[in-house]
């Protein structure tokens, strides 16, 4: 059984404009079944595909954050690409290629980031590096089974939808507000929360969602309301 003691710290850098998610005091106590080399190995699941630029800070923050320990340290990264291919028959395909390629390769700590790559890696938990200490970041919303739970711990994140969709309306004097949103379950749930803005005595009048538009629609759809500013989820 392996003990393992993390220490997560998050900073935001603004000159390089990434966060540097860093862990730190490692304490390895009774690792059995480990190779005998000194190096760790760290799997990161990214939920979106490389390209998006939240992936691609996150990604480099982790890079930054381990190379400034004083060990041996291999961060192997995967993406989910949910954003593009949110059905749930590729989680299925995308978890069975984790399965055998990491088959061989002796993890030390499992990182996974945003909602569909954590909830992909709960649902398949107690199959998938179970002993294995598992961080979280960019998790939306607080669920008190991972604060419970051993061996998980990480960061959540706290989104104030309804505040920034008002003050967008406020900021711009307008009468109703586009929000462009995708079938993801963050965007889901960002939705869900809007929703309720008309039952506020200062929401705007009308509240157009449009969900999972490509980028040669996002222009088709908004071209009746000239001068429309509509946020995404």
């Amino acid at each position: 059984m392996s003990q393992l003691m993390v220490e997560l710290t998050v900073v935001f850098n603004k000159q390089s404009r990434c966060f540097l998610i860093c862990l730190i005091s490692f304490l390895m106590l009774s690792w059995e079944a480990r190779s005998t080399s000194a190096r760790e190995n760290i799997l990161v699941i990214h939920s979106y595909h490389p390209e998006l630029s939240w992936t691609q800070h996150t990604k480099t923050g982790i890079d930054q954050g381990f190379e400034k320990l004083d060990r041996e340290v291999e961060v192997f990264h995967e993406f989910l690409d949910s954003k593009r291919y949110p059905e749930s028959h590729y989680d299925s395909t995308f978890f069975k290629y984790l399965r055998e390629k990491y088959r061989h390769t002796p993890i030390d700590v499992l990182m996974v980031g945003d909602d569909p790559g954590l909830d992909l890696i709960l649902q398949h938990r107690h199959s998938f590096l179970p002993d294995v200490p598992l961080v979280f970041f960019g998790i939306n919303h607080v669920r008190e089974s991972l604060l419970e739970s051993n061996g998980i711990t990480g960061v959540f994140e706290t989104h104030q939808s309804i505040e920034t969709l008002l003050e967008a309306v406020r900021q711009n004097n307008s009468e109703g507000i586009i929000v462009i949103g995708d079938s993801t379950s963050t965007s889901v749930a960002h939705r869900k929360e809007i929703e309720g803005v008309q039952d506020l005595p200062d929401a705007p009048e009308e509240v157009i969602v449009s969900i999972d538009l490509g980028s040669e629609n996002i222009k088709e759809v908004i071209a009746p309301y000239p001068g429309a500013v509509g946020p995404t989820t």
